[in-house]
């Protein structure tokens, strides 16, 4: 029975995280899988006017961080423009 009680815990503690980005996902009407636990409790927390700024600010963001990772690796010239590794 203990073991039991104990696997239902470890089920349930996992999951809660997942419910709970889903329940403010939902309440802020995007898509749980587009932004972070993180990102969407920023949001939630940001309020009226400035909800819509927030939602800019971490999408300019990404694309700064995404263009810095680009513009590291063709640097280092681990990868080709393709995609694909070059020839040693």
């Amino acid at each position: 029975m203990l073991k039991k009680t104990a696997i239902v815990a470890l089920a349930l503690g996992l999951a809660a995280p997942a419910f709970a980005s889903e329940q403010i996902a939902r309440e802020l009407k995007v898509d749980p899988d587009a932004y972070t636990r993180h990102e969407m409790v920023q949001i939630y927390t940001t309020g009226g006017f400035q909800r819509g700024q927030r939602i800019k600010l971490i999408h300019k963001q990404r694309a700064a961080f995404e263009a810095a990772v680009v513009d590291a690796v063709a640097r280092s010239g681990v990868m080709s423009t393709s995609g694909v590794a070059p020839a040693r």
